[in-house]
């Protein structure tokens, strides 16, 4: 995610939250619109949490810390939380959006356009594929003689990234050697099912494309598309397919 996508991420946020309070204010009814973004703002935490654990920033950490605590990442019904609990989420987010955009303007401690050359896998950062290990093993050696992952991929990082390594690990990201479109079909291929809305989140927070964090939004759209019919199956996905069948 690039800079200012973090930061429109956590403006949308506030946005959201800031505006069903008023909604509750005035005793109105809640848009369709905004239950909808009422249903995503625990995804939208998690997203924000994972991408700065990985940018390692004290200051922005400590703010993800305060929306912790005050039940952010547990939300299920912003109505039925106590009001007090509400506003001192509301206050949680504004600091943390404050904090970001200081640190933006002030370009001096962090550039959240970085790349990480770390990960940590832990329990909230790697998927849950099925796939016995071995099978595993298959499989990466096919992708990296393939040419879909890249020379220099390591075994290990893609067992941890996979789900088939028990405990914390530190292991560098998955650099995915062709494009977009084949690492969207190979995600929604071998952890579509296991992994569910937290699909993408886990993609880009494990997976590199020419140094860069993949654009999941585009990549979700692609899936969707091909699945809705809108958009017919790329023939460069046969082969990916076949490399998958171990």
């Amino acid at each position: 995610m690039e800079k200012i996508d973090i930061y429109k991420t956590i403006v949308k946020l506030n946005r959201i939250i800031e505006t069903a309070d008023l909604y509750l204010k005035k005793q109105l009814i809640f848009p369709i619109a905004l239950i909808d973004d009422l249903g995503k703002i625990g995804d939208m935490g998690t997203e924000i949490e994972a991408y700065f654990k990985m940018s390692g920033n004290t200051n922005i950490i400590v703010e993800i810390e305060k929306i912790k605590r005050a039940t952010l990442f547990q939300i299920n019904s912003w109505c039925d939380i106590e009001p007090k609990t509400r506003l001192s989420i509301t206050n949680c987010i504004r600091s943390l959006r404050n904090v970001v955009q200081n640190q933006q303007t002030e370009n001096s401690q962090m550039d959240i356009n970085t790349t990480p050359t770390k990960l940590t896998i832990h329990d909230d950062i790697h998927f849950n594929s099925k796939e016995t290990k071995e099978n595993l093993k298959t499989i990466f050696e096919k992708l990296k003689k393939g040419g879909y992952l890249h020379s220099d991929s390591d075994l290990n990082a893609w067992l941890c990234v996979c789900g088939a390594v028990d405990g914390n690990e530190q292991v560098q990201p998955l650099k995915w050697a062709k494009d977009q479109e084949l690492l969207a079909h190979l995600v929604n291929e071998m952890f579509g099912d296991s992994d569910g809305t937290r699909l993408w989140v886990i993609t880009k927070s494990v997976f590199l494309i020419k140094s860069k964090i993949p654009n999941t939004d585009t990549m979700k759209n692609t899936v969707s598309r091909i699945k809705k019919g809108w958009k017919d199956k790329p023939k460069k996905f046969n082969d990916l397919d076949s490399l998958l069948t171990t």
